[in-house]
């Protein structure tokens, strides 16, 4: 990355603790920005990808994703360096203009495999199921979390909310005491 790590530290500042502290990068504007971010991070994405060790990315509500997030993920395609890309989106959030639809159309135009797998929203039963066991619990007292999907938002809120402010732990036990 020779001079230009912050770059890739100033949109994943975690990064820091693998690469080390870094010298600032040389500033430069409009699309030269762009162009050397895309070219920083394709060439942070080889370093994970081998032959021997493909790399699976899984990006979620692409429906979201702006213009320059796009092209990065076409930059990434193109490329085929023993990367595999998965994305997900809201069917119902796009139409066939949508910014996402246009390029997933375009890579299919220029021969990038892409599989469309449509998922119906989880039923009552499993949404059920999956709050029971994920809590460990009867689905039986896992019922409340899972009625109306207001409260289950609502809940979701407040696990946040509880867990932001007081940690994992307590977190954890006043689910374990909702359970019981």
């Amino acid at each position: 990355m020779g001079n230009n790590g912050q770059v890739l530290i100033d949109v994943i500042p975690e990064l820091e603790r693998v690469i080390g502290k870094q010298q600032g990068a040389v500033e430069l504007s409009g699309i030269a920005t762009q162009n050397r971010f895309n070219l920083l991070f394709q060439k942070f994405i080889e370093v994970f990808t081998t032959k021997e060790h493909p790399l699976v990315m899984f990006l979620d509500d692409l429906q979201w994703a702006d213009l320059a997030s796009l092209q990065l993920i076409k930059l990434l395609i193109g490329d085929k360096r023993n990367l595999l890309l998965l994305g997900a989106y809201r069917d119902n959030e796009v139409s066939k203009a949508h910014p996402f639809i246009l390029m997933r159309d375009e890579l299919v135009k220029t021969g990038v495999t892409v599989n469309t797998i449509t998922l119906a929203p989880l039923a009552f039963h499993d949404t059920n199921k999956l709050v029971s066991d994920t809590l460990h619990c009867s689905a039986l007292s896992a019922r409340p979390l899972t009625i109306v999907p207001i409260i289950g938002l609502l809940i979701s809120e407040a696990i946040h909310s509880v867990w932001k402010y007081f940690g994992f732990s307590l977190c954890l036990c006043q689910l374990w005491h909702h359970c019981l």
